[in-house]
């Protein structure tokens, strides 16, 4: 019997594949059903069954959907007519998103029956398993609504699993993080292996899963014991420890009060044979109670007891005396066996403790963010402990501004003064202070907090909003209220009327095409500045408006492009409203009108006076009459020539014919970066006026993306030879910018060349190399005195005795010792990266960030050395 398991779902579906909890599920099941277990799951490409750092309710606009849709239909026809069960890893974006239940249910179903048409099955043999992810941000919980809605609606056959129960959730390096660790991947493969069983048992023709019949295993020689002893002080723990071997040895770790001494032992000693090994770990503990938990790590079922693998604690003592309660068999590696043991109180009175040193007070800051006439302001104070306390603020859900660090000392009386500016509406607003780096040393002297000392709002005290936030599990909370305006509206101040400049004439994109907008505005401290989109693609960058709609004057914008035969939307989206009270105080943006290569376009004229929302219409491509003329070919960049003999050019390209996938191959996509912050997305990847852009871009939930692309990607590389391109990096705070050399193998490292990098404001080429363990070493050649947000020509020159990188031909760094210099075949290519907090590259993004960091790359041209000269 074949069943097929399709894995459905966003970051932690992706770790849990990643981290081979995947391969551990088929095992169980195939193990436990004797079936042919297939499963379906990709990530990281167009048509990817997971996808990270994305919110369900947004697959079916976003092209998720249909990257899942064309997945499954590529499947052969044998694996579509399987079982399958969905075994569904989403809700992480949908908890911080505003979705309800109905919308996430009509979505689910809509999507649901779109499967199931691809597979050509019904309910019957297509069901569910929803498995709610433990998720630290958001508190709209509509998907859980729909999860039981569904789960208990016979007809759509869906069934809940609380597999994550219990679950670390310590991936990204502390407890109760948004992603799971490698100890959660085991425990969550073993309870989805039981949750399914019972799903699998109808699919297969039966009621329950039969037992497979056993091969016999011969009775395992018993080996001798062994004694290991962990960790360091004057207490010893002594454990006996046996195992039932099955296909190997059990092996398993130990952990008191939560933390874990010594790594992972492997038991040798026979259960059944009376043997026990002797594990002694030492310690210094505490008077009073501690507890120990033994984590059984890889159970194993060969569908009888005489073939299932299994840990013993036989028994316990401490320093010398027998532990109560120790003795128990630990079957499987869901649960960890557990037990206590006491550290009696020592009868010699307590040394005095050494003071914990007092810290300095550093001088209370005063922060804004924001934009509005109503002004929240947060005193703020911290009792700091290894670092200082970081938090963000919400109003009804929204954040304002980025993440804030505390300055001022809550026990010097000191308070740091956070203004927030908005305008908020009459009515009451709950306001979110969440604490995000909560720290513990053992005492209240060590112990990190935050604490909101008082709160006004337009001048007036906020009663309850003085409280301390001592963890960062949740948030702390009040609410303050805009009262409704009780006099009349002073009679405003006459806004003089500007005084018009000229209109503008723009241009952007290319092709035989040209779709015309006439623009206008209503400018009011400042001009309306918004992008241009066609069927969903941005054709030249922010546009600002320069002509007056009162006065009766239009900017002409030209957009060129090829469109095909067909209907094509235009999206005109305004980004920078603003309101100051009154019609002669409102920034606003006028489409005027608009043609289609001379012919004018029927319903484009629009007044657009918000930027929550694009203004639209569409024009129509006729199919073309006459047959397309032979286009005049493109001259090659020609690369300037070398020194040290001759070469040849390997890739050449100046973007004039838009993304040449034969250059670069597919752009880098899926998947969360190691520090994680951001996931690389190929929509960060585009060629736009007539120039290859880079970006790092921050959407609508605060994720950030950045893209990147290499030649080796397209098999282009060279080994040793000439790097020459035009480069201008935009600089902003969190964001960086690589353009490099890397390992055309993509599976070596180092070497890596670093033309040029943008940490922190800085500017460095950087060369990379291995060192006598293969650990990366590095020089780096830092502080250059001009400016990348500027054009400049770059060039990198590889030899096997020389690599020197020169901008403007000027040499800015250089390298002689041929035991550094790469000598692999390496491609060339460009990232955009974004920082955590305390990363090297500078820390995070704060609210000085745009939303888009552009890096602009033109002219490349990359040419082998042939060793001649």
């Amino acid at each position: 019997m074949d069943v097929n398991i399709l894995l459905r779902g966003q970051s932690n579906a992706l770790l849990f594949a990643d981290r081979g909890g995947l391969d551990a599920l088929e095992q169980k099941l195939e193990a436990a059903t004797g079936a042919d277990i297939h499963i379906l799951s990709e990530y990281g490409t167009d048509t990817s069954t997971i996808y990270s750092g994305t919110a369900f309710l947004d697959w079916d606009t976003d092209g998720e959907q249909a990257g899942l849709l064309t997945y499954l239909s590529h499947q052969s026809a044998d694996i579509r007519d399987n079982p399958t069960v969905t075994l569904w890893l989403h809700n992480e974006y949908e908890q911080k998103g505003s979705g309800t239940k109905d919308q996430w249910l009509r979505e689910v179903r809509a999507d649901a029956e779109l499967v199931r048409d691809v597979l050509h099955q019904g309910a019957e043999t297509t069901p569910y398993l929803f498995t709610p992810v433990p998720y630290n941000y958001g508190q709209n919980w509509s998907w859980y609504d729909g999860m039981l809605t569904l789960s208990a609606d016979g007809s759509f056959n869906a069934s809940m699993s609380n597999a994550f129960d219990g679950a670390a959730m310590d991936g990204d390096g502390y407890q109760n993080s948004s992603h799971m660790g490698d100890g959660d991947v085991r425990m969550v493969a073993a309870a989805l292996a039981e949750d399914l069983l019972p799903i699998l048992a109808p699919l297969m023709g039966s009621t329950s899963i039969p037992a497979p019949t056993p091969t016999p295993t011969p009775t395992p020689t018993p080996s001798a014991p062994v004694s290991l002893t962990a960790g360091k002080g004057a207490d010893s723990l002594v454990l006996k420890i046996s195992q039932d071997a099955y296909q190997g040895s059990a092996q398993y770790t130990v952990t008191v009060d939560g933390k874990q001494v010594g790594g992972t032992f492997t038991a040798s000693a026979l259960h059944g044979s009376g043997q026990s090994d002797t594990l002694t770990l030492k310690g210094d503990w505490a008077a009073g109670a501690h507890k120990v938990a033994v984590q059984f790590l890889n159970d194993a079922w060969g569908g009888s007891a005489a073939t299932d693998r299994n840990l013993h604690v036989d028994s316990a003592s401490y320093n010398g005396a027998a532990v109560s309660g120790a003795a128990q068999a630990i079957e499987t590696d869901t649960k960890a066996g557990s037990f206590s043991f006491t550290e009696a109180a020592a009868p010699a009175p307590t040394p005095a403790p050494v003071p914990t040193p007092v810290p300095t007070p550093s001088a209370p800051v005063s922060l804004t963010a924001g934009k509005g006439a109503d002004s929240l302001v947060l005193k703020i104070s911290q009792d700091a402990y290894q670092g200082s306390a970081q938090y963000t603020v919400t109003v009804d859900g929204k954040q304002v501004g980025g993440t804030f660090t505390a300055s001022a000392l809550h026990g010097f009386g000191q308070s740091d003064t956070l203004t927030l500016k908005g305008d908020w509406a009459a009515g009451a607003h709950k306001v979110a202070v969440q604490f995000l780096n909560d720290a513990w040393g053992g005492s209240a002297a060590t112990d990190r907090n935050l604490h909101v000392d008082s709160a006004s709002y337009n001048g007036a005290a906020v009663s309850g909003a003085a409280q301390a936030i001592e963890t960062d599990t949740k948030a702390g909370s009040f609410s303050f209220t805009e009262a409704a305006a009780p006099a009349p509206t002073p009679t405003p101040v006459p806004t003089p009327t500007p005084t018009p400049s000229a209109p503008v004439s723009l241009a952007a994109g290319s092709g035989a095409d040209s779709l015309v907008l006439k623009i206008s505005q209503d400018a009011y401290q400042g001009s309306a500045q918004y992008t241009v989109t066609v069927d969903g693609k941005q054709v030249g960058g922010t546009f600002t408006a320069s002509a007056l709609h009162g006065f009766g004057q239009s900017d002409t914008l030209t957009l060129k492009g090829d469109w095909a035969a067909g209907a094509h939307k235009v999206a005109v989206q305004f980004l920078n409203d603003a309101w100051g009270g009154s019609a002669a105080t409102d920034r606003n943006l006028h489409v005027d009108s608009a043609s289609y290569n001379g012919a004018a376009v029927s319903g484009a004229a629009q007044a657009i006076e918000t930027d929550t929302k694009a203004g639209s219409f569409s024009f129509t491509e006729a199919a073309a009459p006459a047959p397309t003329p032979i286009p005049v070919p493109t001259p090659t960049p020609t690369p300037s020539a070398p020194a040290h003999g001759d070469y040849s050019v390997v890739l050449a390209d100046d973007f004039s014919q838009g993304y040449k996938w034969e250059n670069w191959g597919a752009p880098f996509g899926g998947g969360v970066y190691w520090n994680g912050a951001w996931s690389w997305n190929q929509d960060d990847v585009n060629v736009r006026a007539g120039e290859m852009q880079v970006t790092m871009t921050r959407h609508e939930d605060g994720w950030w993306t950045g893209g990147g692309f290499n030649s080796f990607s397209a098999g282009k590389s060279i080994t040793y030879g000439t790097v020459e391109f035009d480069a201008k990096v935009e600089e902003a705070q969190g964001t960086q910018a690589a353009i490099l050399m890397w390992p055309a193998s993509n599976d070596v490292w180092p070497p890596e060349i670093d033309i040029l990098e943008t940490p922190g404001h800085d500017v460095m080429h950087t060369l990379h190399w291995a060192g006598p363990q293969g650990q990366d070493e590095y020089d780096a050649v830092r502080n250059q005195s001009y400016d990348p947000a500027q054009w400049h020509s770059y060039k990198m020159t590889w030899l096997p005795d020389l690599l020197k990188i020169e901008v403007d031909g000027k040499t800015v760094a250089e390298w002689t010792d041929p035991d550094l210099i790469p000598d692999i075949a390496m491609g060339f290519g460009v990232m955009g990266y974004v920082g955590a907090p305390g990363d090297w590259i500078g820390g995070a993004p704060d609210a000085s960030t745009p939303d888009v960091v552009t890096v602009h790359i033109d002219n490349v041209v990359m040419s082998q050395w042939n060793g001649i000269g």
